[in-house]
């Protein structure tokens, strides 16, 4: 976090790792380590209040909006799913060029697999 994202091309950085079970996460993307459905869940907070959509990517192509916000708050939290097959890379980007914080309490990813 605490980095500058650029609209749509940017990916979201959650470069603090608490479980890897797979070592999967890069800080920016996610490898599917098998073919599956995978839920996405987090939030991203930023350095002033911002209207934002986050979305997924996948292989870099936009896939799912996961979430937004009006431009009242500093905080978005997102939620959703994709299909992906072994070794598909999973992005979250935003639409609107920001600042992250360096929050690490507001500003986390968690991927899991369903199966």
């Amino acid at each position: 976090a605490g980095n500058s994202i650029t609209a749509n091309s940017s990916d979201l950085t959650f470069n603090t790792k608490v479980v890897d079970s797979h070592s999967a996460w890069s800080g920016t993307a996610f490898v599917a380590p098998k073919t599956g459905w995978y839920d996405i869940k987090g939030a991203a907070t930023y350095t002033t209040s911002i209207g934002v959509v986050i979305s997924a990517y996948v292989n870099t192509v936009k896939n799912v909006t996961l979430g937004y916000t009006q431009a009242t708050t500093a905080v978005v939290v997102f939620n959703g799913g994709v299909y992906l097959k072994a070794g598909d890379s999973l992005t979250v980007r935003q639409d609107a060029s920001a600042t992250l914080s360096n929050s690490s309490t507001n500003h986390w990813v968690s991927i899991t697999s369903q199966g």
